[in-house]
């Protein structure tokens, strides 16, 4: 069982940019959607891939490790599918499972799909949640840079120690852009998982969409898994 720690959030912002966070926080709350998977989504193809010690070998660059644990397999052609699919989600992604991923992007392995309590101010919103083991620090700065919002952080862990943290947006210039182009990544990892990369390509060609439009805000498409679109 993780220790858990008790994350005391007071956001400051904008009207705007609080409406913005309120919409994703309802949406948690009321749909069960992850806070974090509604900032920065976790690819569907990593979320359903097993973390292991082969994946972790994959991860770290453990090519011996990752060779013993075929060579040791009971299914060795299947561990070498396997394999094959973890050294492509390592390209694409930078991780070779939801584990690593989300601990790269959010800081936490798991989500938040729920709030001890959540009020909204006229000049603040403030929020409490739970994350196993730390401060999902990385989610909630991409949070501040995507919304505009300044967070400043209470923690407290299971035995009582207590650290604050303060979160500014990086960006001060173009959160509007800044803010739409997570919502256009959101919405492509999404319809990729609907539909695959393949149709996907299909859909922005039709578009007339190319792989330097989506350059031109700053979208990696192989990051996305559209690495088949062409220039």
């Amino acid at each position: 069982m993780p220790d858990y720690i008790t994350n005391k959030v007071s956001a400051k912002g904008s009207p705007d940019s609080l409406d913005r966070l309120m919409r994703i926080v309802t949406n948690t709350v009321e749909n069960g959607t992850g806070f974090f998977q509604q900032i920065d989504p976790c690819p569907k193809e990593l979320d359903g891939e097993h973390s292991d010690k082969l994946s972790e070998a994959v991860q770290t660059g453990d090519i011996r490790a990752a060779k013993d644990f075929v060579a040791r397999s009971t299914d060795p052609e299947e561990t070498a599918r396997r394999l094959t699919r973890l050294r492509r989600n390592k390209r694409r992604y930078g991780a070779t499972d939801w584990f690593f991923w989300k601990y790269n992007h959010w800081g936490v392995k798991w989500d938040v799909y729920g709030f001890a309590k959540v009020a909204r101010r006229k000049t603040c919103v403030r929020l409490v949640f739970e994350t196993p083991w730390r401060f999902p620090k990385k989610g909630m700065q991409t949070a501040a840079d995507m919304l505009g919002c300044s967070f400043h952080v209470l923690l407290k862990d299971e035995s009582g120690n207590k650290r604050t943290w303060d979160i500014v947006p990086h960006r001060t210039e173009n959160r509007e852009a800044e803010y739409w182009k997570q919502i256009m990544r959101g919405l492509l990892i999404q319809t990729a998982n609907a539909v695959g990369p393949a149709d996907l390509c299909q859909i922005l060609d039709k578009a007339g969409v190319r792989t330097d439009d989506l350059a031109r805000i700053r979208l990696d498409p192989a990051g996305i898994g559209l690495k088949e679109v062409r220039p």
